[in-house]
């Protein structure tokens, strides 16, 4: 039997591990004993978009890359403020002028599943899509308690991406932001800022510890930085912060100094327990940078208007980096009874995002993440999209096709262990597949879906 361990992101304020290594063996007896009371609907739309989404891409028959083919949306909750509304309209005409004019604006309501809110606009079937009833590209403009996560997760066969603000001043700075930068790309193709650099790969190390997830981390990055240097087509990237050299310090200086376009951080993610001294609001999901006078992280606090990350696409292998729910997928390992009182968006890409020269987007996760989707190509898969000129919410499309390829495979053996006891034979392999559903169902994208830094490779080539 082999001690095969999984390792987590997350470092509680005293530097311990928020979770410690865990045994695959382990992972695969809780997997199987703990049964997913899903509704059947939820169940089917798994079973069958696994066997159908390498055929058509979930039913989907129109170019996902084209607005007016595939079409932008916007869910509001139905107690949304006047005020976001109107702060949230000026992108809602200038998407509109993408698709001859169409706009769509769809509400939540409270309580709603996905299958009930898609049949109330007319849908009856996920995997047999309408993007003139529901556009493939859907934004959702509220608060986790206006709009749980778990819609915007169960959303597998569309691109959805989160706007969530703490004032209307911050929703108006993002949208003004973005419209200018939507009408310089469809006159430019690409928008080439002089001075700016391509990707910025951080990736601090923790050389002390076995076991580690920066271990795994530091492996990514390498390979993410080859397959950079064997490709003429991207941009160059911009020195490296990685092992030692990934201080807070010296992340305070390269984004005060440069201009990257993609910044890539793999490492741990800060969890402050609810209820301690630390303001939970204020320090949740920062990150945990390379050691220097002791432990030390990069947050909301750290964003100045002296930084250059205007336009940045942010992108975060890190617990929490872009939201925290209050029961873990992982409670099983957890010590806490909640890891927040209420689902929350992390203040650190709420700050990115709502400053008066704001970033574009930012990819994360809403939980602790494990050492296998660090050591996974999700992330060589989305970067090379993203650069390619895909759009953001269709270059996330690989983390949706692993959470239903892995959900499918788990509820089935799940299914036959209950009904029969039957286990499977690969008791390990069951495990990795049972994290994989996890991990990949919890990154999120805060920020338009539609956006793309350029709109094909051949423009930001030249």
């Amino acid at each position: 039997m082999s001690d095969q361990l999984v390792s987590f992101s997350g470092i509680t304020p005293s530097g311990g591990f928020l979770i410690d290594p865990v045994a695959l063996e382990e992972v695969a007896e809780v997997a199987l004993s703990r049964g997913e009371s899903q509704p059947t609907w939820w169940r089917n739309l798994f079973r069958q978009a696994a066997a159908l989404f390498k055929q058509t891409f979930f039913g989907w028959s129109v170019d996902l890359n084209c607005i007016d083919e595939a079409h932008w949306g916007v869910v509001f909750p139905e107690d949304i403020s006047s005020e976001v509304r109107d702060a949230v309209e000026p992108l809602i005409e200038i998407r509109a002028s993408q698709q001859a004019g169409r706009r769509f604006i769809l509400f939540y309501r409270p309580g709603e599943s996905v299958e009930r809110w898609a049949k109330r606009y007319g849908v009856d079937n996920l995997l047999d899509p309408d993007p003139e009833k529901i556009p493939y590209y859907l934004l959702v403009a509220g608060s986790p308690q206006q709009i749980p996560f778990r819609f915007q997760q169960d959303l597998v066969t569309y691109a959805t991406g989160r706007l969530c603000f703490e004032n209307v001043i911050e929703y108006q700075n993002y949208i003004r932001n973005l419209v200018v930068y939507i009408r310089e790309l469809e006159i430019q193709q690409a928008i080439l800022e002089t001075g700016r650099t391509g990707l910025l790969c951080v990736a601090p190390c923790r050389f002390n510890q076995e076991n580690d997830f920066t271990h795994l981390g530091l492996e990514m990055t390498g390979r993410v930085r080859e397959k950079w240097i064997g490709d003429k087509q991207f941009p160059e990237f911009a020195p490296p912060l990685l092992g030692n050299h990934a201080t807070r310090s010296a992340l305070l200086q390269v984004l005060t100094t440069l201009s990257p376009e993609v910044i890539l951080f793999v490492g741990h993610g800060l969890h402050v327990p609810p209820g301690s001294e630390m303001s939970q609001a204020d320090w949740e999901g920062a990150l945990v940078c390379q050691e220097e006078d002791g432990l030390s992280w990069f947050s909301s606090a750290d964003v100045t208007p002296k930084m250059q990350i205007h336009n940045s696409i942010w992108v975060a292998l890190a617990c929490h980096g872009a939201g925290t729910p209050a029961k873990s997928d992982y409670s099983s390992w957890f010590s806490e009874r909640e890891m927040a009182h209420q689902d929350q968006v992390s203040s650190l890409p709420q700050r990115i995002l709502g400053d008066n020269r704001p970033g574009l987007a930012f990819i994360g996760h809403v939980d602790s993440v494990t050492g296998l989707t660090a050591s996974s190509d999700l992330f060589s898969k989305l970067l090379v999209e993203i650069y390619t000129g895909r759009r953001l919410g269709q270059a996330m499309r690989h983390f949706r096709e692993r959470s239903v390829v892995s959900g499918d495979f788990i509820l089935r053996w799940q299914d036959a262990f209950e009904n029969s006891g039957m286990r499977p034979p690969q008791r390990e392999s069951f495990a990795a597949q049972w994290i994989a559903w996890r991990d990949a169902r919890n990154f999120l994208l805060l920020g338009d879906p539609a956006i793309q830094i350029c709109q094909s490779s051949s423009a930001l080539s030249s």
